[in-house]
């Protein structure tokens, strides 16, 4: 397909994307209205309650009221040693340098001419050695926005907003005069629909943002801290991610429109040995060979309603 055809197939989806959003928001809102006026004189009875047994606590205890203005929560920390984080995100800000430069690698093999319908989804499993294996991924879209357009929400509206969902402790530094990302992040995912199984991950990761001129870079690279498939926790399977976004326009002369290049590659590497770890080897690649997939459409949503309603 042309450039052209394959922007108009963009647009439809799109147009059709936000319809079925419009409607299903709607939706919502008038289930959310009823439930309101079905509830509100169980929220008047509380607010109620709440006041007497305050009232009732101020007159038993003299200091209580002042009580309830001291703080009872702490932000929540990593709760590790400091020297052991500053050394694990001093090795992710050199592993960043090693993504950086190997982002041509996957630019150069994941050509346009691989979008069909303004996109291209491969997922491939990578064997390394008896003990470890990789999954690499790559999810290429066309979005109707200037390429900067895209690039910069991902890294405010992604990256800076929705990933503090799954942080547990966020740290952002000076690194080399870039902005750096230093977090911690917790997962807990259902595997698929047809797999009730569920992992959870800790992890440490680093991010940073690049402009280039021409093309915008969003790269990261991540250490599991922790793995769980079940109740069961992985003490000898050790992960390492890298990832890769890439923003750019489809054609040098094109200016609005992105073509969004991510790519993924997780490392895993089982102390039992890889054929002797089939639970986890089977549950890790199904959900590592899906995520990365699912986090973009989550952020092509994201950045569409972003851009379209500015």
């Amino acid at each position: 397909m042309t450039l052209r055809a394959e922007m108009l197939s963009v647009w439809k989806e799109t147009a059709s994307r936000q319809r079925e959003r419009r409607r299903k928001s709607e939706d919502e809102n008038s289930r959310l209205r009823e439930r309101v006026i079905d509830q509100r004189e169980v929220i008047r009875s509380l607010q109620r309650i709440l006041e007497r047994q305050l009232a009732e606590s101020t007159t038993n205890d003299p200091i209580a009221s002042s009580r309830l203005h001291i703080p009872s929560w702490r932000a929540v920390c990593a709760g590790g040693d400091p020297c052991r984080m500053m050394r694990i995100f001093t090795e992710l800000t050199a592993d960043l340098k090693q993504v950086r430069a190997s982002t041509d690698t996957w630019v150069q093999v994941s050509p346009p001419s691989l979008l069909t319908a303004g996109r291209f989804i491969n997922t491939r499993i990578v064997p390394l050695s008896p003990t470890s294996l990789a999954v690499e991924t790559v999810n290429l879209r066309l979005m109707p926005f200037a390429f900067d357009a895209v690039g910069g929400t991902y890294w405010l509206q992604c990256v800076n907003s929705h990933c503090l969902n799954f942080d547990y402790f966020r740290e952002k530094a000076d690194v080399e005069g870039r902005e750096t990302v230093f977090c911690g992040q917790a997962f807990h995912d259902v595997v698929a629909d047809h797999v009730p199984t569920n992992v959870r991950l800790r992890t440490q990761l680093s991010i940073q943002n690049f402009e280039e001129g021409s093309r915008m870079l969003v790269v990261s690279s991540a250490r599991s801290e922790s793995v769980h498939i079940g109740d069961q926790e992985l003490r000898g399977t050790k992960l390492k991610e890298q990832y890769w976004n890439v923003f750019q326009p489809p054609e040098p002369n094109e200016q609005d429109a992105c073509l969004m290049m991510s790519f993924g590659r997780v490392t895993m590497d089982f102390e039992t040995g890889v054929s002797k770890s089939p639970l986890a080897v089977l549950t890790l690649t199904k959900y590592f060979g899906g995520r990365l997939h699912q986090q973009l459409d989550s952020a092509v949503t994201m950045i569409e309603d972003k851009l379209l309603g500015e």
